[in-house]
């Protein structure tokens, strides 16, 4: 095998995933990939981390994933190995837990985004609130009144009638006032 995994873990240190892994016989490895993913099913690429040039046993590798309590209360992560061979070797599937927000939350899940992509509010009471999707010349291109429920709310956004580019989604309510940068390739 062209890699073993000894051990892999994260916990959340605030509104941060930190990971750890450990490996050996990693001789073929250019690299780790790391995945996160809020439903342990779909998951998409956190960051990646260049393997390092040894053979020695243990290997310890680490990737914080900043902010990753801003997309769920639990989050699911995964590495794969890149190989020279191209073959993709993945460790098991861990979740780091962010506990309980006591705060107004906005995300977007992917970002950044090709077509579709979630927004995620946590919303500290039922409310309306305006989303408006506003490009780089503070035009406003899009705009939605979203109900929002105490608690998690997931709304679904299609940015692909959208040029490429920076985007801001302004969300404004009773409670809630965020604004969240937003790229669309």
């Amino acid at each position: 095998l062209p890699f073993d995994l000894f051990k892999f873990t994260g916990k959340a240190v605030n509104n941060d995933a930190k990971l750890e892994w450990i490996v050996n016989n990693q001789s073929d490895v250019l690299s780790y990939t790391i995945e996160r993913s809020i439903d342990n099913i779909n998951f998409e690429e956190a960051g990646t981390v260049d393997a390092k040039n040894s053979n020695a046993a243990n290997i310890t590798y680490n990737f914080t994933d900043f902010n990753a309590g801003n997309i769920a209360k639990v989050v699911y992560y995964r590495v794969h190995s890149n190989e020279v061979t191209g073959v993709r070797k993945y460790t098991n599937i861990i979740s780091v837990n962010f506990g309980d927000f006591r705060d107004v939350y906005v995300s977007v899940f992917p970002n950044p985004v090709t077509d579709k992509t979630t927004v995620l509010i946590n919303a500290l009471t039922d409310e309306t609130a305006q989303l408006n999707l506003v490009d780089n010349t503070g035009r406003i291109v899009h705009k939605m009144v979203v109900n929002l429920v105490r608690g998690n709310n997931s709304i679904q956004l299609d940015m692909s009638k959208f040029n490429s580019g920076l985007y801001y989604l302004d969300i404004t309510g009773k409670t809630i006032s965020q604004k969240i940068k937003l790229i669309k390739q």
